[in-house]
């Protein structure tokens, strides 16, 4: 019997051909790096010969990646505020902003992060309720507008609120460009404030870290903040080193000053119970009086409060001048 050469060389291509396509989709299927689907073969439990399309290992990653991304991208996030245009039924973008802080704080999925970009001025008046900022890392940009924040009236339960804005185990920054300024207006309600600020952390919560940033580029010899009552940031804990709390400013200008005005009775950091550090850039921002005299930014931090043996009931860490 001869040998079917035409029959033996159809075997060998056939055999090549079939090692080739599995070569292929085996690179198009690990090393590819285009997200795309390869046909497989398989049999089924009939016996019978069928095609699958299976994601290669690029796709699959892309999947994962849009899907981690997409989550990701949920914790951190962008939204505009706009308090004399927007609706907080809006969706926070530029073009339909919220109308207040506290729609854009509580959008912020915790242990998410936002910026919040003011997109006109914005007062906080006696009606305003306290905003908890609990477990996220918020920056506010001022894109060159105002804030003014005035005194609480009393509430029927006899209280005034100390606060307008609670940090527990969260970082808020502000931005301040341009002409930005925060101004605390003049304390009208008749009623002692004790660590009153703006902003005041507090050791009612669980323990934590909390940090208060204030960072200042735009025009120079700018006047960013104006204290006229109480003070701009308070740290109250629950007892001594469960809670530390730091304040830092810092700033650029091209020439001049970032500029701090406080009124008589004024703070700029009060540290109740716990422990509590400050920081400043010398040189770029300046404590002034109401006549613009130069003040000692350190008599400004309030510091120890004591118990009624007269121990310290707090500590002041790493201030620095």
């Amino acid at each position: 019997m001869g040998i079917n050469l035409t029959e033996i060389s159809q075997k060998v291509l056939d055999t090549v051909s079939n090692a080739s396509n599995v070569f292929r989709k085996m690179y198009d299927l690990h090393y590819n790096p285009n997200p795309i689907d390869v046909p497989m073969e398989y049999i089924d439990e009939n016996g019978q010969k069928r095609t699958t399309q299976v994601p290669n290992v690029a796709k699959f990653r892309k999947r994962v990646w849009d899907d981690v991304g997409g989550a990701l991208g949920q914790f951190d996030r962008t939204f505009y505020v706009d308090q004399q245009n927007g609706d907080d039924n809006n969706e926070g973008t530029s073009s339909e902003p919220f109308a207040s802080f506290h729609k854009a704080i509580m959008a912020t999925p915790t242990g998410g992060a936002a910026k919040i970009y003011l997109a006109n001025d914005y007062i906080f008046d006696e009606t305003h309720a306290p905003i908890d900022i609990v477990g996220k890392n918020i920056t506010i940009v001022f894109n060159g507008h105002q804030i003014k924040v005035f005194p609480y009236t009393q509430r029927p339960d006899g209280h005034v609120q100390y606060a307008r804005l609670y940090v527990q185990n969260s970082t808020l920054s502000f931005y301040m460009n341009g002409t930005a300024n925060l101004t605390l207006e003049e304390n009208n309600t008749g009623k002692p404030i004790i660590y009153a600020g703006f902003v005041l952390t507090t050791g009612y919560y669980p323990r934590g870290v909390n940090a208060f940033n204030i960072y200042a580029t735009g025009q120079d010899d700018q006047e960013i903040i104006t204290i006229k009552a109480n003070g701009l940031f308070g740290h109250y804990g629950a007892m001594p080193i469960t809670y530390f709390s730091h304040l830092s400013l810092d700033g650029y200008r091209q020439n001049g000053k970032n500029i701090i005005k406080l009124y008589p009775n004024t703070s700029l950091y009060t540290i109740g119970d716990g422990c509590g550090s400050f920081s400043h850039k010398p040189g770029y921002i300046e404590c002034v009086d109401q006549d613009g005299n130069h003040l000692d930014i350190k008599n400004y931090i309030a510091g120890v409060v004591r118990d009624s043996n007269g121990l310290p009931r707090n500590l002041i860490t790493n201030v620095i001048l």
